[in-house]
């Protein structure tokens, strides 16, 4: 800009040397003409060189944002995949630990099913022999508190001793 405005007052001091000398106009127009063209070379030169160096720090600061969006993608990236694992392997081992629960809860069921089977059988066997020996016998409950009674025939007689008593359950 100091350069542009040596030229323009050059260019007004030579326009004032041409009014004075007619005769010299031309070499003193060319040698203003010389020193503009000099001078906006300079200028021109320099306008360039500093936009030259923008441009190469607008190149660098490029390059350092995109270095800077892939290793901040690459971590989001890495971020999102940590979460999605852990999820996986809690949902999985929240499965695995219901799966063992409900084995041992089958297990335990199956194994109070073979006791309780055995349990029927014996007591199968021993309704069987209830029925065989006495089921038909007429049971009722009697006093206070109420106890288990009996209904017996008097008239088949009594039998034992004197420390135990025993009649025929009726209808045997």
């Amino acid at each position: 800009r100091a350069g542009l405005a040596e030229t323009s007052a050059a260019i007004a001091a030579s326009a004032d040397v041409v009014k004075e000398s007619a005769g010299q106009v031309a070499p003193a127009i060319a040698a203003a003409a010389t020193t503009v063209f000099d001078d906006l070379q300079r200028a021109a030169n320099q306008a360039i060189g500093d936009l030259s160096s923008a441009v190469q720090g607008a190149r660098e600061a490029g390059t350092t944002l995109q270095h800077a969006g892939k290793a901040f993608t690459w971590k989001w990236v890495a971020l999102v995949g940590s979460a999605a694992a852990g999820c996986i392997a809690a949902i999985a081992f929240g499965a695995w630990m219901s799966v063992w629960w409900q084995r041992h809860q089958v297990e335990d069921l199956s194994a109070e099913n073979v006791r309780l089977t055995a349990d029927v059988a014996k007591l199968r066997a021993g309704a069987a022999a209830w029925t065989r020996r006495a089921g038909r016998a007429d049971l009722s409950s009697c006093g206070k508190p109420a106890r288990v009674c009996v209904r017996v025939d008097k008239t088949a007689g009594e039998f034992g001793d004197a420390s135990a008593q025993y009649y025929v359950i009726y209808g045997y």
